[in-house]
């Protein structure tokens, strides 16, 4: 029989021989993990990824659903449109802040810092070089916005076969936002920007229509919104829309989910569009980076003549200096016709672009008619709501657009008469 104090010392030398066994048979951590890191990786790839959920995803609504309308502001009407200016704007749809279908939702203005300035009555310049150096300020603020977007201007574009009339606004506006200073200013860098790229004609601001929005700190966008029914009848070729071809012929907001699929890809649906659009218009990021229209607020006429001199006024207070209002070859073609030199483009000669220019009077007739139906025609108000009941996103974003230009115009105005007591540049 085996004593207690046998057995005991047999436990333990047990113990230890299985101790030193499992440490001689365990490989070093070092091998260990490697061998662990080789095996998952060769596992990951068989192993979908699950798509976890962004934070922007989630948008908590702190406040209850609002149960009456909010009060009207001030100065919160104007160009046809109606807004309401609260810091719950980036909202997929305003009408559930504002209980109001026509009524869209903005941001706050910014508040303008004071600028103090050193300023002489009794200043002993002549008239001349006081011009003179106004001329100057104007072009050196021209080539900072210039010399800010190296990738150029981009004029959103997209179903390109049947939106030429619809951008040509646009794309006449980024021809004169291109253009470079004219010849008896030498150009120059302002004071703060010494190696600013200078405008020549080699060298000038490259123009780009892509059919969808780039997300680019070196891109100034140019975007000109269509109303549903506008877009459906620049799709058919025709004024001729009936409730059955909008539900059976056409798709959903086309038009926003055409903008931004390569700005947010191809899963996302529209609504889920609106809240990024809306920032890219009018967030800290994009309203010094684009600038937006709808194409119901510009006459539809040719390019040349598609922008008013009421809209370019009201861009040369946006922009900060004068936008030319025409290029130097028409002024060219100008002064050669006044002084007499008229050349071959006074003959008789065949038009080689019948088709092309066609179809922009066609396209161009299509938006005028859909103009007047939008503003004033009860008789059509019936297709007017179909069409935007069937593109919520679409009329979303018109609207809010619309009502971004109109509130920016009434803006100017209110400034012009602060400051009609003051003289600047």
């Amino acid at each position: 029989m085996i004593s207690y104090r046998s057995s005991g010392l047999f436990t333990v030398i047990v113990f230890f021989a299985i101790l030193l066994l499992i440490l001689s048979t365990t490989p070093e951590p070092a091998k260990l993990t490697a061998n662990l890191e080789d095996k998952a990786g060769s596992l990951a790839e068989y192993i979908p990824r699950p798509k976890l959920p962004k934070l922007d995803d989630f948008r908590f609504n702190l406040l209850p659903p609002a149960a009456h309308k909010p009060p009207e502001q001030k100065n919160s009407t104007g160009g046809g449109s109606k807004w309401y200016s609260h810091w719950q704007w980036l909202n997929p749809f305003s009408s559930s802040i504002t209980l109001d279908e026509d009524r869209s939702v903005l941001p706050p203005l910014r508040l303008r810092l004071p600028v103090y300035t050193y300023y002489d009555a009794v200043s002993k310049k002549n008239k001349a070089l006081a011009e003179a150096d106004r001329k100057l300020l104007l072009a050196w603020r021209r080539a900072c916005f210039q010399s800010a977007f190296s990738s150029g201007i981009s004029v959103l574009k997209p179903f390109p076969d049947y939106t030429t009339a619809l951008v040509g606004p646009g794309v006449r506006l980024a021809t004169l936002l291109a253009e470079c200073m004219p010849l008896q200013m030498p150009p120059s860098c302002p004071p703060n920007n010494p190696k600013c790229q200078l405008c020549t004609d080699a060298g000038r601001m490259k123009i780009a229509q892509p059919d969808g929005y780039k997300n680019s700190s070196a891109l100034f966008t140019i975007g000109i919104i269509p109303h549903p029914y506008t877009l459906s009848t620049l799709r058919k070729g025709d004024d001729n829309i009936t409730a059955a071809y909008i539900r059976r012929e056409t798709e959903r907001d086309p038009w926003l989910i055409a903008s931004t699929k390569q700005f947010l890809g191809l899963e996302r649906d529209a609504t889920s569009r609106v809240v990024p659009f809306k920032d890219v218009v009018a967030g800290d990021h994009g309203v010094s980076r684009g600038l937006w229209f709808t194409v119901e607020m510009l006459p539809a006429k040719n390019e040349e003549e598609s922008l008013p001199t009421s809209v370019l006024d009201e861009l040369d207070w946006h922009f900060g200096f004068v936008i030319p209002r025409k290029t130097r070859l028409e002024r060219t073609k100008e002064k050669n016709v006044s002084s007499g030199e008229k050349a071959k483009q006074d003959q008789p000669k065949e038009d080689k672009n019948t088709h092309r220019n066609g179809k922009l009077s066609r396209e161009n007739e299509l938006i005028e008619k859909a103009r007047n139906l939008l503003r004033n025609d009860p008789k059509n108000i019936h297709i007017k709501s179909v069409t935007e009941a069937w593109n919520l996103a679409d009329t979303e974003v018109w609207r809010f657009v619309r009502a971004y230009r109109a509130r920016s115009v009434v803006e100017r105005k209110k400034w012009e008469e602060e400051e009609k007591g003051f003289a600047g540049s």
